[in-house]
């Protein structure tokens, strides 16, 4: 089964795929908008001497005014644990100067056609305070052989290779999304158009996606691996930061939205962790209203968003139990 279209691209949003609505909601803004938040969320761990932990979500396509939000945020962290696999490369911290790392460019494309902008273009990872928490391309693809995997390791296996080749470009998904993403890029309103829609669909994503009943099994264990097999490692390097930083320190989880919810449990049911407090911070908003399209246009929007808002109800909902009527 090949990635759909419309997932691939909200994937590439806030990392894999949106987790858990309690860090992904939708405000209004001004003049009607609709805005994508994020949320930051501050842990108390008993027993730590006031230490904490701060898991920053993120999505990976944003405005400049939200990265430099961001940015500042991290900047006060004692230790910032970043998301990146194989990102102890030197081009991965250099992006932000290169404004060229690999695997990014379906991303980058996507930003700039939704009048945005790319993650790793906006983020100073060259701070002395950041530390790669991820695995690397050999580990991520071993998870994959491991000895506890279900039958459909095979083929969500097959699944992360094409989503690699897609966000090159070089599959058959990735060069359609390429044309839709030039489509947009020349076409202002469109691309306002669809920046609105981005904001309605991740809103209405909820759930654990790695459990999701109306998924294919091969889609559930990508996304557990994606999410929860990297979380693990993330976890084993916050025991060790947590021994390591001085009483009263932070240690900021920097990860898409989509590990969030993941990392929440396991902080509750790993060191007894509470939310200490949630600040909610706009990655871009937007306005069908005020795109330039006209009525036509905007009716199929709204189709095309209610279409995928349905879609991702009934895969994320269980399936309904019958009941033999006597």
């Amino acid at each position: 089964m090949r990635i759909p279209l419309s997932i691939l691209l909200c994937g590439l949003v806030v990392s894999s795929f949106a987790r858990d609505e309690a860090f992904l909601r939708i405000e209004k803004g001004s003049l009607g908008s609709d805005c994508l938040q994020v949320a930051l969320r501050r842990y108390s761990i008993p027993e730590a001497d006031s230490k904490t932990v701060l898991l920053v979500g993120v999505s990976h396509v944003g405005t400049e005014s939200y990265y430099q939000t961001l940015q500042e945020i991290l900047d006060e962290a004692d230790v910032v644990l970043f998301e990146g696999v194989d990102g102890n490369r030197p081009e991965f911290k250099m992006a932000m100067k290169q404004q060229s790392p690999e695997r990014s460019s379906l991303q980058v494309n996507l930003a700039r056609a939704l009048g945005l902008v790319f993650q790793l273009h906006h983020i100073d990872y060259s701070r002395d305070h950041f530390i790669n928490s991820d695995l690397s391309s050999e580990q991520l693809m071993a998870l994959f052989e491991g000895e506890e995997m279900p039958d459909s390791a095979p083929a969500a296996q097959a699944q992360m290779e094409d989503l690699l080749e897609s966000m090159e470009q070089t599959s058959v998904s990735g060069q359609v999304a390429a044309a839709v993403l030039d489509f947009l890029e020349g076409r202002p309103g469109w691309s306002k158009g669809m920046r609105w829609s981005f904001v309605k669909i991740l809103g209405s994503i909820t759930g654990n996606v790695s459990q999701y009943p109306g998924l294919p099994e091969e889609m559930r264990t990508l996304m557990s691996v994606l999410i929860e097999g990297r979380n693990i490692q993330v976890m084993k390097d916050i025991h060790d930061q947590l021994e390591r930083i001085q009483p009263g320190q932070t240690i900021a989880v920097f990860y898409g939205a989509a590990h969030m919810h993941d990392f929440e449990v396991r902080l509750e049911n790993e060191m007894d962790a509470t939310v200490m407090e949630t600040e909610w911070v706009t990655a871009f908003c937007g306005n069908l209203q005020t795109s330039g399209l006209n009525i036509l246009q905007k009716n199929l929007l709204s189709w095309f968003v209610n279409q995928q808002v349905r879609a991702l109800k009934i895969i994320s909902s269980p399936a309904p139990k019958l009941s033999v009527q006597d």
